[in-house]
Parts: structure tokens; sequence; C-alpha cells
């Protein structure tokens, strides 16, 4: 048996689960800490080096992120904060500078730039360093786009409709960003290896033009033309995880209205849409995802966050539950993670 908890921002929640292998779990016990104005991005990292995960909160009208230590008994404490620059919107974390501690890599979407707070140490930051991240830069990730050794950066830049590489110099500062077309409106990117070459891809789900796009690594950190899918109406984010067992990355893509799109992986980086087997439905308004196995019983699913029912009242979070084969059904009203006050812009699984 063990606990685990699903972490939400913007309504400062923390929800528990009690975990046995094979079970479905239940969700119950709640903690709330505050944070800053509208945190919009939420990632769970050891900040600290202690085996401990910690919270990092990106917080959207303060122009700053939140650190939150956890105190080792399950809670965390009072939120440090570190200014960025203007409208942030997402947190990865890496080291950068090869120093064996973690730091972070800040969208700052109202001001065009990237933000980079090395850690120092015990958890603690530098003021961040800012470097030009392409225009409205609203996602972004880290991987070794260029066989280096090193962390670089994918940034997704809405207003270009194309996604920026950032390579890492070595000592923690970056390149110029390179861009690469995408669909109309990124809002997301993340990289995983979708062809097998030991590479990391990308993916990018756009919003405006309702596809997401594959673009594949060529091996020095320059990416090939985009291949465009089409999803339903507004896709949120793209998440890379093998879903049915077969060692390759799928993908899921939820939509602002709530739907689960799921692409299997045909081996090759191409990828078959399964969504009609997946029990989903729709919510309206959905902020947030997260993967992680919430039953124990070692297939990935899916947490979901629901802002508003299409902007108006209350909206219920959802619990994809995989059935081992890439295919979801919904189980939120079994759980207790529904979350009737309509709390969650973000989530994070710890």
């Amino acid at each position: 048996m063990s606990k685990r908890c699903v972490c939400l921002a913007a309504a400062y929640i923390i929800l528990c689960a009690t975990q046995v292998f094979g079970v479905q779990p239940r969700f119950g016990t709640t903690m709330d800490y505050p944070l800053g104005t509208n945190p919009v991005d939420l990632v769970a990292a050891d900040i600290n080096t202690d085996g401990k995960p910690d919270l990092v909160t990106t917080n959207y009208f303060m122009g700053s992120v939140s650190i939150l230590m956890n105190d080792g008994s399950g809670g965390f404490g009072t939120p440090v904060n570190y200014m960025v620059l203007n409208k942030p919107t997402q947190t990865c974390v890496a080291d950068f500078n090869s120093d064996n501690l973690p730091d972070l890599a800040v969208a700052d979407f109202g001001t065009d730039s990237i933000s980079i707070l090395i850690n120092t140490g015990g958890g603690l930051f530098a003021p961040a360093a800012n470097y030009y991240g392409g225009a409205l830069p609203v996602s972004l990730c880290q991987s070794d786009f260029n066989s280096d050794g090193k962390p670089d950066l994918a940034v997704a830049d809405y207003k270009t409709n194309s996604v920026g590489i950032m390579l890492n110099n070595g000592d923690g500062t970056f390149a110029a960003p390179a861009p690469y077309g995408a669909g109309k409106g990124p809002n997301w990117v993340s990289a995983t290896d979708m062809n097998g070459d030991g590479k990391p891809d990308l993916a990018v789900a756009n919003y405006e033009s309702s596809n997401f796009s594959v673009l594949m690594n060529s091996g020095d950190g320059t990416f090939g033309v985009a291949t465009n899918y089409a999803t339903e109406k507004y896709p949120t984010h793209v998440l890379s995880e093998d879903f049915n067992g077969d060692t390759r990355p799928d993908l899921a893509i939820p939509y602002y209205t709530g739907y689960l799109c799921v692409r299997e992986n045909n081996g090759d980086g191409t990828f078959k849409d399964i969504s009609d087997l997946s029990k989903t439905n729709k919510w309206g308004d959905l902020h947030g995802c997260a993967i992680g196995d919430y039953d124990n019983d070692g297939d990935q699913d899916i947490y979901v966050t629901v802002g508003a029912q299409m902007g108006k009242g209350v909206g219920l979070n959802r619990l994809y539950q995989n059935n081992g084969n890439g295919v979801f059904i919904d189980v939120a009203d079994k759980t207790g993670v529904t979350d009737p006050k309509g709390r969650g812009r973000t989530v994070s699984w710890v």
C-alpha cells in the first residue's frame, strides 16, 4: 500500500490517494496551500536534492515562480517567490549548467522571453537571466536535442506558429531560438523519441488550427518539416507515454472542450487515431493534465482539471483510467476527484 498525491494549483489544493496494487484508488484528504496570483503551471521536482519532491508553481499575474519545499511528512512549506518577467506560463526543470542541481526555465509569454534560474544549492536560486524566446512563448520543454549531453529547450511560439530550438551553450546559457514551423497557435510542446532512433522528437498541440504537429529530429538538433494530424477543436496539450504496453510512446491530446484524443504509435513515428475506443465525455474548459499510474496496475492513466463548463459555472475534474491497451474510461465520479468547488488550473502527479 502506498500514498500518492495529485497536486492542483489555482485553488491551492492537494488531493491524496491511498493505492493498493490493481485496486482503483479513492481520493479524499485535501491540504490547502496559498500560492501566487493566478498560478497556471505546476511542476514536482526535488529542488533541494533531499530525495523528496518539492513543488514549483508559475504565477501568471505576479511574474514569478513559487517554490514549496517538501517537509518530509507529506506537507509543504511556505512558498518562496522568485521574480521572472511578464505573464509566465510554464516552467521546466533540468540541470542546465552541469552542477548536479536542478535549474528552472520559464516561458514569459508577455515579454517574448525565457527566464533561466540557476540553482545555487539548498533549493535557492540566483536572479533570473533572460533570453529572447520568440514571439509569445507559451510552452517549453527540455531535452538533449543535439546529443552533446546538455539539456536544450524547445519553445512553442504562439504568434509565429513555430517551435524555437534553443541550444545549451554548455554553461547554462542559451543560443537564440532556431524556428521550425508548426500549426496555427501552438500552445504546448513535448519531447520524446517517437521513431525509435534514440533522438528526441517534438509533438506540438496547435490550438487555433485544431491539429497537432510531429517534428522529427535530424540528429544534430535540427528538425524536419512538421507532419500535422487533425484533431477536434482547441487541443490544449499533447502528452507522450506508452499507453498500450508496446514500449512505443503514444500520444494523448486533451481538448479545451474536455474530450480526450488518443493516438497510437505505429512504430515509425506516425500515429493512428484510437480515440473512439475511449469513453470520454464533453466537460468543458480543460486546463491541466497529468499522467500517472493512479490505480497502481502498471498502466499510465490521465488526470485532467476542468475549470468551468465552457466559461460558465463550475467544472468537474476528470480521471481517465487506462485499461491496459490505450483505451481510457472516465472513473472520476467513482474515485472522488471531481472536486465540486471547480478548483484546479493545472495539475502534477507526485
